[in-house]
């Protein structure tokens, strides 16, 4: 383990991108080979974090957990209940909050749907929710350079938000 970094370092980025209102599609049903998993959870994610220090992973389900930070890389924690994303949005008069996952335990409606890629170091979540006035998709990776195990091993996870207007109205959003 990497005694001398003892905490990761999240940073975010998001991106906004304002396009005229189209008509959304419902989630197609995909072949069981497919990468793609539909508001499904299973038992582990992405790993995220640098090599030799530690990690989280982002679950399909949304859900940060198996967190390996505090030199337990044989018995991960489970879910980390406090940790998570969440999207405010005011438009056309409507103020709205959901939790960026299937399921929120501190009362804050989660979003209806999400589909999670998983190809390492990098998670990609989409959240197909027709409810909100945006579309929302989510980037999380781990700097992963080949042969240079200096900079792959610092404890750094990226997150990049990506929200799309899909109303008729101006939309103020907040992750």
């Amino acid at each position: 383990m990497n005694s001398g970094r003892a905490c990761a370092w999240i940073v975010g980025a998001i991106t906004l991108i304002g396009l005229p209102a189209h008509a959304r599609q419902a989630p197609q049903a995909v072949p069981k080979d497919s990468l793609v998993i539909h508001s499904h959870r299973l038992r582990s994610g992405v790993p995220l974090g640098g090599i030799g220090c530690g990690s989280f992973q982002i679950l399909t389900d949304g859900s940060i957990s198996r967190s390996t930070i505090n030199n337990n890389l044989l018995r991960p924690s489970g879910d980390l209940r406090g940790c998570f994303a969440a999207l405010w949005t005011s438009a056309g008069g409507k103020v709205g909050a959901k939790a960026l996952k299937l399921k929120s335990e501190y009362g804050l409606p989660a979003v209806g749907a999400l589909d999670y890629t998983g190809n390492y170091p990098v998670a990609q979540i989409a959240y197909p929710d027709s409810a909100l006035p945006v579309e929302v998709s989510l980037k999380a990776l781990s700097p992963l350079i080949p042969h240079d195990l200096r900079n792959s091993s610092l404890p750094v996870v990226l997150f990049t938000f990506t929200l799309k207007n899909v109303s008729r109205a101006p939309v103020t959003a907040s992750i």
